[in-house]
Order: C-alpha cells, then structure tokens, then sequence
C-alpha cells in the first residue's frame, strides 16, 4: 500500500491571481488604446475631409481670381493694340503675312514731329526774308553804299529838272496812273530799325534753338518710350495667344496638387506655368514637356533623354537667382 503526499504552494496561487489582474488591467489599457486610435482615426477622416474642403475652396478661388486676370490681361492687350499697335494680316502675292501696324500713339508722334519739321522750315524762311530786310549798319562798306546812292539820286533828280517831258511821257504816265487807279499797289515792307531786327532775329533763334529741340527731345523720349512698351506689348500679344491655344489652358490640376494658373511663357516643345501647390500652398513654376505623337521612337527617347539630364542638372543647382527643382512626375 503506497501513499502519495500533495502540498499546495500558496505563493503561487497568489501570483497567478495577480498575473491575471495585471493581463485585466493591460487588456482595459489596450481596449482604451483601440478606443483612442479609433476616435483619432475619426478625426483624421474628418480633417482630411476639412482639408480636402478647404483645398477645393481654395482652387475654386484661385481659379476664380486666374480668369479674372485673364480678363484683363486680354482687355489690357485690345486697348494697347489700338494705342500701340498690332499685327494684321496682309496679302503678299498668294499668301498672307503678318505685317506690324502702328497705332494711335505713334501716329500721334509722327505728326507731332512733321509739325515741328514744317515750322522750323517757317522760321528758316523767316529767318532768311529777315536778312534781307537788315538795316544799314556802321559798317564802312554800307556808309559808301549809301553815299553812293544819295548821289546817284541827287545827279538824277538835276537832269529832270533840265528835260522838258514830251507827249508821250505824258500819255504813258497817265496810262500808267489809270493803271494804278485799277489795281491797288502792294504795300512796301516798312523797314526795321537795329532794336527791331535784334529782336525778331532773337525771337527766331529761340523758337528755334530752344522751343522745337525741346519738345523734339520729348518727343524722341516719348517714342523710345513707347517702342519700349511696344517690345512688351509684343510679347503679352505671343503669350496671350500660347495661352489660349495651350491644352492645360482649363486650370488643370497636376499630379493632385499643382493647379496652373496662368502661362508664363513657351519655348520649343516646352511650357512654363505658374501654378499652386495645394499641399504646400504656396506657387510654382511647373515646366510641362511635350512629346509629339508623331515622332518616331527613337525621336521620343532622344527628347526624353535630354529632358532627364536637364532635370538632373537643375536638381544640383543651388542659387538665389534660380529657381530650385523640387518634384518631378509624369502626367
């Protein structure tokens, strides 16, 4: 007959007691956890949605704004074609070409300038008739000249006194003063003193020398002016005209955050837009590459080869005056 001896070990009953109270409580702190994600995942739904709102008001404002710009960007340029110029098309034989034709302003400034050129002509004209009404001066020359024709006057007022006029001195005279009853006799020009003539003649040379070079030197100043706007004109024309031909002409949005807003400029097979970005809301300057269906295929990875090492060239640049390459995607 065999016994068997059992000893229960109290300690030990006592440790799984609290083995299980601590599984408890780490099981309430882990539920308290799944609670806690649950309720931030709610809210980061419903940020997202915030966000999301908040982004499509901001694009629909921007869009908003871009059209309104566009507007007066055309507006500016109609205004500026009739005051500036534009370009009209004009037949050349069996085509038609794109001839510059200047506006309002320059035609302005052209017969400004024909007007200054007929005057000074006026005060040339004047000048000249002047001269020949000049007084007798001190001069040596014009003392003899003069005395030279007081005696000439003198001699021949003697030898009429002498002759008797005959009959048909008589006749002819008094035809000549029934002539003169006829027709009236332009009046002799009065002759000038030497403080008259000094001063038309300096009247003259002002008007000359100082009136008509100033307003020409503003009017040289206007049109260098104007031909400086012209340049800009020209360019906001070309713009203008890529811009409304441009496929991303709708305010697309790109690669879910960069919203083009307007063209900045087009070169080659390449566009520049000034854009958003939604996520960092402030603007870029998106540069969109095209490649022609057309081409072949070995044209395609040519133009995609270059577009790369560009791109890998800009990454590495790091200057205040250029703009750093921060996204790259494909559309």
């Amino acid at each position: 007959m065999s016994y068997v001896e059992v000893q229960t070990d109290e300690l030990s009953v006592v440790d799984v007691e609290e083995m299980r109270l601590e599984v408890s409580k780490k099981d309430g702190i882990i539920e308290d956890l799944r609670r806690t994600i649950e309720e931030l995942k709610k809210q980061m739904i419903k940020q997202d949605r915030c966000m999301d709102a908040c982004k499509e008001t901001i694009r629909k404002l921007l869009i908003q704004q871009s059209t309104m710009e566009r507007k007066q960007a055309k507006a500016k340029c109609m205004e500026n074609c009739l005051r500036i110029g534009q370009f009209k098309p004009t037949r050349h034989r069996e085509e038609f070409r794109e001839v510059w034709a200047d506006g309002w302003a320059f035609e302005e400034i052209n017969k400004a300038q024909q007007r200054i050129a007929n005057e000074r002509n006026e005060i040339i004209n004047a000048s000249q008739n002047l001269k020949k009404r000049k007084p007798p001066g001190n001069h040596p020359r014009d003392f003899k000249r003069n005395l030279k024709l007081m005696y000439d006057l003198r001699a021949l007022s003697a030898g009429s006194d002498g002759m008797t006029p005959s009959t048909s001195t008589v006749s002819m005279s008094n035809s000549t003063s029934i002539g003169d009853d006829l027709f009236a006799k332009p009046e002799l020009p009065k002759e000038l003193t030497h403080q008259e003539y000094m001063e038309q003649e300096e009247i003259y040379r002002l008007r000359r020398v100082e009136h008509l070079k100033k307003e020409e030197s503003e009017l040289i100043a206007e049109r260098d002016r104007l031909e400086r706007e012209r340049n800009l004109h020209i360019r906001e024309l070309k713009r203008v005209q890529y811009e409304e031909a441009s496929r991303y002409k709708d305010h697309e949005l790109l690669n879910r955050r960069y919203l083009l807003l307007s063209l900045l400029g087009k070169g080659g097979f390449s566009e520049v837009w000034r854009a958003f970005d939604l996520d960092a809301n402030k603007y870029v300057a998106c540069k969109i590459h095209h490649v022609n269906k057309e081409w072949k295929e070995d044209k395609k990875a040519n133009y995609v080869k270059h577009a790369m090492r560009e791109k890998d060239i800009h990454k590495t640049l790091d200057h205040p005056r250029i703009v750093r390459l921060f996204d790259l995607f494909t559309i």
